[in-house]
């Protein structure tokens, strides 16, 4: 069994334990929040879904970066929240509801969304790109929807073994993803190398930090909403934008390269946020709008 057979098998494994103790902590109303708050789910996608992809659009039209830059900036602009974002989030905020809320929201509508704002893209470049909804159905799906309806329903029905359970699967989980990120960084440092120049890390910074500017001013008044979208609208989900790279783009193969690139700069970027939301955070009451 080689490194690639590997890593195809730690990072599917450690994000589905990762989103079933995310699931074993999460009441069944949490997950259709945003049905109940649609102003906020609105302004949710008006982030992610609109703004965030016109932003890439504009960007990698107006710059000279290696092709598989561009590609991966505007598929990761059309992806879902990244499955191991909400247990950073839940860290941060007071309430769990909009973490939740929006995870199921956003990947739910990925598999809609993500084929049609390919096509409009494709449109108005004047190429024919196609993602097929099946494909980020599997994705999202197996990565999201079923480890998280799984954790639910047991959380439900078995309360006690869940509050045991949860933090032995998240800390196995989170072992195994950071061994596979660890290999697989090694295994992808010469391409990323490659990509690094002619603006293409500044690119992904300035990408980042408009991800956040956009999200946390449309997420209201509400420090945790401003939080949690602020973070989602930075950061998405690799595996959807690599899929939608190898779909639409075949020919690209420095596509996952370019996504890794970005999700490094993003944690940059999103560093000196989280630790102002953490601060800010510490000091107001839960529930009190910050």
């Amino acid at each position: 069994m080689n490194v690639a057979t590997l890593l195809h098998l730690a990072f599917p494994l450690s994000i589905a334990l990762i989103v079933f103790a995310l699931g074993l902590r999460c009441r069944p109303s949490e997950v259709i929040y945003l049905l109940r708050e649609r102003s906020l789910l609105l302004r949710s996608i008006a982030a992610m879904n609109v703004l965030q992809p016109i932003v890439a659009a504009l960007l990698v039209s107006l710059t000279h970066v290696h092709a598989a830059v561009k590609i991966a900036l505007v598929a990761l602009a059309v992806s879902p929240v990244p499955p191991i974002l909400p247990g950073k989030e839940l860290k941060l905020v007071t309430r769990d509801s909009y973490v939740y809320g929006l995870l199921v929201a956003t990947s739910v509508l990925a598999i809609i969304l993500v084929p049609v704002t390919i096509a409009l893209l494709g449109a108005l470049s004047g190429r024919e790109l196609r993602v097929a909804p099946v494909t980020v159905a599997r994705i999202v799906g197996g990565s999201i929807l079923v480890p998280l309806g799984f954790g639910v329903l047991i959380g439900h029905l078995l309360p006690t073994f869940a509050a045991k359970a949860n933090p032995i699967v998240s800390r196995i989980g989170t072992l195994v993803l950071m061994l596979a990120a660890v290999v697989a960084l090694c295994a992808l440092w010469r391409p990323i190398s490659w990509l690094i120049g002619d603006g293409t890390l500044l690119l992904c910074i300035v990408f980042a930090t408009i991800g956040l500017v956009v999200g946390h001013t449309l997420a209201g008044p509400a420090g945790d909403d401003r939080t949690v979208l602020a973070l989602s609208t930075a950061a998405r989900h690799p595996g959807v934008a690599v899929a939608i790279g190898a779909a639409a783009f075949p020919g690209q193969k420095m596509v996952p390269a370019a996504v890794v690139l970005y999700l490094l700069a993003s944690a940059i970027v999103s560093a000196p946020y989280t630790a102002w939301r953490r601060r800010l955070h510490a000091g107001v009451a839960p529930g009190t709008p910050a």
